[in-house]
């Protein structure tokens, strides 16, 4: 085994934090400016970032979580440059999105819950609020982005594209996971090792491409997958050249689902594939009929042509998969209803407050102390085995934070939202203007299962938010997009 040490400060050659700090903050005024004078631009520098947020933080010495706070900055500028340019041309229609109920419960939950005597302060408020509402402005942000159909069709495909480069780099990482350098590991203080795959021997590491966990990595490689779908699908127009391209990065962002080592991800992949087709084909039976002709069948033959060749060349991720099947069973029959009645019994009728167990509030002054102040109210038991971890499922959460009437209220909001991206979804009648809506519509779907009953982190990662909400924008304006001349040929 190899295990060689690598230290950040010999490619920074010395370079102070702060130094490096002041560097990013004169960088990023020059953004702003340009942000300012077109949140167009904006969009495409936050999507940018997104992807090298995390090389950054981890070539920074210590790996200081405060970068994420660009991600944040960028948000904001993006939000005043556009009330600054509905202000200017006195834009004569605002746009409505159809959940605003579900979102005025939302924004009425979380304003309630700040106020909640439980609550330590207001910075654990500030934190809640970034999870549940912040980046939903981005809707409005990707509603008012393109002019017509072939502008969504580019910044889709270029966004599918980044799978090949990123699976690249994760089987790099995966042949090298043994070198202790911060663009191999995942970040310092994540878990390296899956921790059942070493029962049985098989050491299956968390592969991270760009990213900072396994699970960003996995979570975009889904919608990358999801958007090359509706590619592989509606563009017909494209060159052969083309067409082999997309199938490239069709595969590439399966097998960096798999690669990964997110074991939700990977299960939820061929439901994903299962419930994009059919609503896209309108009905199981409609897509059981299309997968006997066209290109469907030639795509999944090359995809598990190359999942055996992957599986082949990496037989500890076989054995992992085969054996974590059953895990699907205890997961959502044992550990999710223990973490559902742990904090149904322990916490008040109305929760903690707002962002009281929202990701990241280890890093505020005092977060460690309420986190093991509120011990019993946040562990339960696992299995049989008597042991304690804390609780993942996003229901667990919203309990904690605000008692049963938020599980009600953000039920509502999401059921109003994955309602309205369906309905884009049925009215679309373009090929791959419909394959887009349904990525966006499936997607959504995935990420909350993903975080209602599995992680509830899923909801406080801006690597997952930012493209959700933005797209979900997107699909609202779909419809009223003229197609662009999407018959003709692509170059």
């Amino acid at each position: 085994m190899i295990n060689k040490k690598w230290s950040p400060a010999s490619l920074t050659m010395g370079i102070e934090a702060s130094q490096l700090f002041a560097g990013l903050l004169i960088a990023g005024s020059f953004v702003a400016i340009r942000i300012l004078l077109r949140w167009r631009t904006g969009i495409v520098i936050l999507f940018i970032w997104l992807y090298l947020e995390d090389v950054v933080r981890r070539l920074i010495p210590g790996q200081p979580p405060e970068v994420k706070l660009v991600t944040d900055g960028l948000v904001f500028f993006i939000y005043l440059s556009l009330l600054l340019a509905f202000a200017v041309t006195r834009a004569p229609y605002v746009w409505r999105p159809p959940f605003v109920v579900g979102l005025s419960l939302l924004g009425a939950m979380v304003l309630v819950g700040s106020l909640n005597p439980h609550s330590p302060g207001l910075v654990f408020s500030i934190f809640g609020f970034r999870s549940y509402l912040w980046y939903v402005p981005l809707a409005f942000a990707g509603y008012w982005m393109f002019r017509d159909g072939q502008d969504v069709i580019r910044f889709c495909r270029l966004l599918a594209f980044t799978s090949i480069p990123l699976g690249c780099l994760a089987l790099v990482q995966s042949v090298f996971f043994d070198i202790d350098h911060p663009l191999i590991r995942p970040l310092e203080g994540g878990v390296l090792w899956h921790s059942f795959s070493l029962v049985e021997g098989a050491g299956i590491p968390f592969i991270t491409s760009v990213f900072g966990s396994a699970g960003r990595y996995a979570r975009v490689s889904l919608l990358l997958f999801l958007l090359g779908l509706a590619l592989w699908h509606g563009d017909r127009g494209r060159t052969r050249r083309g067409r082999i391209v997309i199938l490239g990065a069709l595969i590439a962002a399966a097998l960096g689902v798999v690669v990964s080592g997110s074991r939700a991800a990977i299960y939820l992949l061929p439901v994903g594939f299962v419930w994009w087709n059919v609503a896209v084909r309108g009905s199981m039976v409609g897509w059981l009929r299309s997968c006997l002709r066209g290109r469907l069948v030639e795509a999944g033959a090359a995809f598990l042509v190359a999942l055996g060749t992957v599986l082949t060349i990496f037989p500890d991720l076989r054995v992992w998969i085969t054996y974590s099947i059953p895990h699907i069973y205890e997961r959502l029959f044992i550990w999710m209803p223990d973490d559902v009645l742990s904090a149904w019994r322990r916490v008040p009728p109305l929760g903690f407050g707002t962002g009281t167990f929202s990701q990241g509030i280890q890093y505020l002054p005092g977060g460690e102390e309420w986190m093991e102040l509120h011990r019993e109210a946040t562990w339960r038991s696992v299995g049989d085995l008597g042991q304690t971890g804390f609780m993942e499922a996003g229901i667990s959460k919203l309990l904690y934070e605000f008692g049963p009437a938020g599980v009600v209220i953000f039920a509502v909001f999401m059921v109003q939202v994955i309602l309205t991206c369906r309905r884009q979804v049925r009215v679309q009648s373009e090929p791959l203007l419909r394959g887009i809506a349904a990525a966006v519509y499936v997607f959504l779907g995935l990420v909350t299962v993903w975080f209602l009953f599995v992680h509830h982190q899923v909801f406080g990662d801006a690597t997952t938010l930012v493209p959700l909400w933005f797209f979900i924008g997107v699909a609202c304006r779909l419809r009223t997009l003229s197609p662009g001349g999407l018959t003709g040929k692509v170059a």
